[in-house]
């Protein structure tokens, strides 16, 4: 019993959070893309961008056609914004997966935000007749159109977001906005 409690008591330390199990695991293995990739969505959750950023490029040197590593390298370079570099690892991510909704998404925002507002649009409004039913596409376009100043289109594009969840919060946020400058 003293054994097993001693054991126990050295694991519980390498359980302590996500960071520090993905820690352990790395130091036991090598080269594991999968933890780098799981390592780097944990530090995007905890506002770390720039160690996230590391740990897919890792994922990406151990195996550079991992799609949600790709994909989500993406969306992290969206965010610090860098369009350009998003919207080529977002592509490569879709060459496996053609017809992923979020990447796709993902490319859509990167696309606009990149000056490319027509082609954005048009890759949004493509997913959308894929995904009619997901909330977030119908956001994702909706902050679109609000942004090119289509804003009778923003608030088609909020309204069907909202039929689809009366709570989501930036939607309703979205059309009070639209409404407002409407007026």
């Amino acid at each position: 019993l003293v054994a097993c409690g001693l054991v126990s008591f050295n694991q519980a330390g390498v359980w302590q959070n996500s960071l520090a199990l993905f820690d352990h695991t790395l130091a036991v293995t090598e080269r594991n893309a999968i933890v780098r990739f799981y390592r780097g969505n944990t530090l995007v959750v905890g506002g770390d961008l720039d160690d996230a950023r590391g740990e897919f490029e890792a994922a990406l040197e151990i195996n550079p056609s991992y799609p949600e590593a790709l994909q989500n390298l993406g969306h992290l370079q969206l965010r610090l914004g860098r369009p350009d570099l998003a919207i080529g690892l977002i592509e490569r991510a879709l060459e496996s997966r053609p017809q992923w909704i979020h990447a796709t998404t993902n490319l859509g925002r990167a696309q606009f935000a990149n000056g490319d507002r027509e082609r954005g649009l048009a890759t949004l409004n493509s997913v959308v007749a894929r995904a009619p039913g997901s909330v977030d596409v119908r956001h994702a376009l909706a902050v679109a159109y609000q942004q090119s100043g289509r804003l009778n289109e923003a608030a088609l594009a909020y309204r069907a977001a909202l039929r689809l969840d009366p709570n989501h919060e930036p939607s309703r946020q979205g059309l009070a906005r639209v409404r407002s400058r409407q007026r």
